[in-house]
C-alpha cells in the first residue's frame, strides 16, 4: 500500500475515533442532534490544542504535571451549557500573561509588547535568570521587573488565582476553608509562586487575613472571615474570580456570583470590593457560557451591555453598591482609559473593561493599557477576560513562551471543564482542620 493510502486509512480511523467518542460523550449527557455540530467543534479544538502542545498530553485530570489524565483520554469538552478548551485555557493563560507583562513593564513607559521587548531585551535570551538584559539606552544589566522577577514570572495574582483553581479542582466546588489553606501554604512557604521561599506583592488586607485565619484554625476555630480591622476596597481579590466562574458558570451562573463574593469576602470584607467580584464574575460566565457558539464581537456586546445578569434576577434579589452599579452602568465607556488613583477594585475592573471594549484582539487590549501606564492588576483582569473571548489561539506565542508555569495553567483549564460538568459532590461533613494535608501537586 503507498504512502498516502497508509496516511489516508490513519486520517479515517482518527476521524471514526473521534465521532464514536462525541456520540458517547453526547449520549452520555442527554443532549441530541442540534447539539453534535458544536460538540464536534469543540472536539477539533480539543484535538488541535494537544497538537499544538498548549494542553499536555501527560497532564493529570488535577491539572498536575508527569501523571497520567483522565481528560486527555476524551477529545471532546463541552456539554449544552457551555465552555470549550479554547475559552478555558485562554483565561488563565491570559491571566498569567497579563499579569508578567504587568511585572515586567513595572518602571517603563511602554506602549506595546514590541517596545516592551526592545526596552527588555527580549530577542535574546537573559545572560542569567533573575537578570533581564536591556539594549539601547539601557544597555546594562537590570535586575528583573517589579519585585526583581525574571521575565516571564507573575505575582501574587497569578499565584492566587491557581491556589483558587486547584482548590475547585480538588473539591468539585467553591470551599473557602480549603482556599484559604492554600493561600496560607502561598504566603508561608512560597509554593505555588513563581519565588521559592516567598510570594510577592499580596496586599496587607491577605496577610492580616491569612494570620487571623491561621490563629483561630489553630485554635480549632471555624471562622474564616478573620480580619476584623475596617474594610478596605483592593482589587487583589478579584484575580481568584476566574477560577470560581470556569468550575460553575456553566451549571450555576447565579450562585457562581455568590461563591466569588464570598471567596473576596475572606480577605477583603468592603462591600464595594465583593460587588466588584460579583460584577466581573457575571461579565467573565457571559464570556464562557457563549464562547465557541457566538462571534467575539457578539459575546462583547452582550456582556458589556447596561447591567448585563448571566441569570435572572441577580441585580434585583441583591443590588449592586454604588461603585459597581456605576460600572454595571457603563461607566468605564469613555474616551481614555479610567484612572486608578488607589487600586480600589472598581477601578480595576473599570480599566479592564474599558480595555475589553476598545480591544479587537487580546494583544490590542494590553498594548491599550500599556499605552495608559495600566498595572499588574488591570493588565490580569483584562488577561483573564480577552483570553476566555479571544481564546487561547489568539494570545502572542512568544510571550506565551515566556509565562512561568503555563503547561501547569493550561492542565488546570483542562481539569475545571472537565470538574465543570461533572455530577456535583457531596458537601463535607465538617470543616477541615488547618493541619489537613495539601499535595504540592497542581491540584490536590
Amino acid at each position: 500500500m503507498s504512502q498516502p493510502e497508509d496516511k489516508d486509512a490513519k486520517l479515517r480511523k482518527a476521524g471514526k475515533a473521534i465521532l464514536a467518542s462525541t456520540y458517547e460523550h453526547l449520549k452520555k449527557h442527554g443532549l441530541g442532534r442540534e447539539d453534535a455540530r458544536e460538540a464536534l467543534q469543540a472536539a477539533l479544538e480539543y484535538v488541535a490544542a494537544h497538537l499544538d502542545g498548549k494542553i499536555s498530553p501527560s497532564a493529570s485530570a488535577h491539572g498536575g504535571e508527569g501523571e497520567s489524565a483522565a481528560h486527555s483520554q476524551l477529545p471532546m469538552e463541552v456539554v449544552a451549557k457551555g465552555g470549550t478548551v479554547e475559552s478555558y485555557t485562554g483565561c488563565l493563560l491570559g491571566l498569567a500573561l497579563g499579569d508578567a507583562v504587568g511585572v515586567a513593564s513595572y518602571g517603563h513607559q511602554v506602549e506595546s509588547l514590541g517596545e516592551l521587548n526592545r526596552a527588555l531585551g527580549a530577542q535574546r535570551p537573559p545572560v542569567d535568570e533573575h537578570l533581564i538584559t536591556a539594549s539601547g539606552p539601557l544597555a546594562l544589566q537590570l535586575p528583573g521587573g517589579q519585585f526583581g522577577l525574571p521575565l516571564g514570572c507573575w505575582s501574587d495574582r497569578t499565584a492566587a488565582a491557581m491556589c483558587t483553581a486547584q482548590s475547585m479542582v480538588a473539591v468539585g466546588r467553591h470551599d473557602p476553608v480549603d482556599v484559604l489553606l492554600r493561600l496560607l501554604r502561598l504566603y508561608r512557604t512560597g509554593v505555588g509562586g513563581c519565588r521559592p521561599g516567598m510570594c510577592p506583592g499580596l496586599d496587607a488586607p491577605t496577610i492580616e487575613s491569612l494570620e487571623a485565619f491561621e490563629r483561630y484554625a489553630s485554635q480549632g476555630g471555624k471562622r474564616i472571615y478573620g480580619r476584623t480591622a475596617p474594610a478596605i476596597d483592593s482589587s487583589a481579590a478579584l484575580a481568584r474570580v476566574p477560577p470560581i466562574v470556569l468550575l460553575m458558570a456553566p451549571s450555576a451562573p447565579a450562585a457562581c456570583l455568590a461563591a466569588a463574593a464570598e471567596n473576596t469576602r475572606t480577605t477583603h470584607n468592603s462591600t464595594a470590593t465583593m460587588d466588584a467580584s460579583r460584577y466581573l464574575a457575571a461579565v467573565l460566565a457571559g464570556i464562557v457560557v457563549s464562547a465557541g457558539r457566538t462571534p467575539p464581537a457578539q459575546i462583547k456586546e452582550l456582556v458589556l451591555a447596561s447591567r448585563y445578569a448571566p441569570a435572572p434576577d441577580v441585580w434585583g434579589s441583591k443590588p449592586l453598591s454604588r461603585d459597581a452599579r456605576d460600572i454595571a452602568d457603563g461607566s468605564f465607556r469613555t474616551k481614555e482609559c479610567p484612572r486608578v488613583l488607589r487600586d480600589s477594585a472598581s477601578e480595576v475592573l473599570a480599566q479592564a473593561l474599558w480595555a475589553l471594549l476598545e480591544a479587537s484582539s487580546f494583544e490590542h487590549g494590553i498594548e491599550r493599557l500599556l499605552q495608559h501606564r495600566a498595572g499588574r492588576a488591570a493588565l490580569s483582569v483584562y488577561g483573564a477576560l480577552a483570553g476566555a473571548l479571544f481564546g487561547a489561539a489568539s494570545l502572542p506565542k512568544a510571550w506565551i513562551q515566556r509565562v512561568r508555569n503555563k503547561e501547569q495553567l493550561s492542565n488546570l483549564a483542562a481539569s475545571l471543564l472537565d470538574a465543570a460538568h461533572a455530577p456535583p459532590p457531596a458537601p463535607p461533613a465538617a470543616v477541615p482542620p488547618l493541619a489537613s494535608p495539601i499535595s504540592d501537586s497542581a491540584g490536590g
